[in-house]
């Protein structure tokens, strides 16, 4: 097997393994929701958490796999991408922050209002986390995001179930959703921060518009598949549904919406594949690219991790 072929193959399996560990605490976590809650409530809920998650597509602006192209070429190349990113999320998460309570501003039921604000909290904490979880990608540093998933997404279950037990309701749901994305998004800055490279934010004009064009493809592909789930929410409220209405409906067609996430599930290892390999693909094609001794001797250095290893 083929150094690179190793290289995607690790990151591969840590990649796997936390996509498995979160869709199975989430599953778990659905479902105890689904019982638990009346259906008003659970309508309430699903339609504050879709209304942050259609948004996420627009933080993340197509550009994971810019980070890990670049990260893939050099690793200067990659910390200049990744603080770019960086910087192009700050401001659209302000611009997405700013809709996100504007929307929450127009509802007439208070209950309503007060989870869409508490889920803008939620918003900013994991398009922080997802931001770090990218670069660790594109570090080949997959370990790192598989000990997020099993940190996080169990103790955000246990912490919920906890609060169903002793008599909570949605609000109190959203609120330890929205805390436990916060505490997530600012850990995976400190172990980018700990283990990879400074954090650094940087918006240079030229460097977004070329990012903002590289990544539009991947950019279309994320709102088109966000949308396909959580859209038919946002919709049907749109057009009159009511939170009982839209709670039973949710209910009814769960196990359709299961049906889709399943079959998105499916496609987990080959999709993380892809990602895995970025990096070590582009190296190997900048390798072969190479000529003459000196860039020979600056491929051979760049065969190794991206980023250095703990």
């Amino acid at each position: 097997m083929t150094t690179l072929a190793r290289r995607a193959l690790h990151n591969a399996r840590h990649l796997v393994g936390g996509r498995v560990c979160a869709q199975a605490t989430r599953a778990m976590y659905v479902l105890v929701l689904a019982r638990s809650l009346d259906a008003a409530a659970y309508g309430s809920l699903a339609f504050a958490q879709a209304s942050y998650l259609v948004l996420l597509p627009f933080v993340a602006l197509g550009t994971r796999e810019v980070v890990a192209a670049a990260m893939g070429r050099s690793r200067a190349e990659g910390e200049r991408a990744a603080a770019q990113a960086l910087g192009l999320r700050a401001i659209s998460l302000i611009v997405c922050g700013v809709l996100l309570t504007l929307v929450a501003a127009a509802q007439d039921d208070p209950g309503r209002r007060q989870l869409l604000l508490v889920a803008l909290f939620a918003f900013v904490g994991r398009a922080t986390a997802t931001w770090a979880e990218h670069v660790m990608v594109a570090c080949e540093r997959s370990e790192l995001v598989l000990r997020q998933e099993i940190t996080f997404r169990p103790i955000e279950v246990a912490v919920a179930i906890g609060v169903l037990v002793t008599g909570g309701n949605a609000l109190g749901l959203m609120i330890v959703h929205a805390i436990v994305w916060l505490a997530q998004g600012i850990a995976g800055l400190w172990l980018v921060g700990s283990r990879l490279f400074p954090v650094e934010v940087s918006l240079a004009r030229q460097d977004a518009a070329r990012m903002l064009r590289s990544g539009a493809g991947a950019f279309a592909a994320s709102s088109a598949s966000t949308w396909i789930l959580s859209g038919p929410l946002l919709l049907f409220e749109a057009f009159g549904g009511t939170p009982e209405r839209m709670g039973q409906r949710c209910r009814c067609c769960g196990s359709r919406a299961r049906g889709l996430r399943l079959s998105a599930r499916q496609r987990c290892p080959s999709s993380a594949m892809t990602r895995a390999r970025a990096p070590a693909s582009t190296r190997g094609f900048s390798s072969r690219c190479c000529n003459g001794p000196q860039r020979l001797e600056a491929s051979s250095r760049s065969a190794g991790p991206a980023c250095p290893r703990s």
